[in-house]
């Protein structure tokens, strides 16, 4: 049985293959993103996803300053 070859740890391979292919990991990174969006749009526009309820920055005001409140 030949003797084993200390391999690099796994972390240290990992961090070489990321400086090695950092740019075509960010554009599939950005790419995967569109199609998500692309995908999610679609489905919500055949209505298979429902869309989300509209958030409301501002709240609605019940009580006027200065006005009694109406009974």
């Amino acid at each position: 049985m030949p003797p084993r070859v200390s391999q690099a740890a796994f972390h240290t391979r990992m961090w070489n293959f990321y400086q090695s292919y950092r740019r075509d990991i960010f554009f599939s990174c950005v790419a995967a993103c569109a199609l998500f969006f692309t995908a999610r749009a679609e489905l919500m526009r055949h209505g298979v996803l429902e869309r989300r309820s509209p958030v409301e920055l501002y709240p609605k005001v019940t009580k006027q300053f200065g006005h009694k409140k109406e009974e």
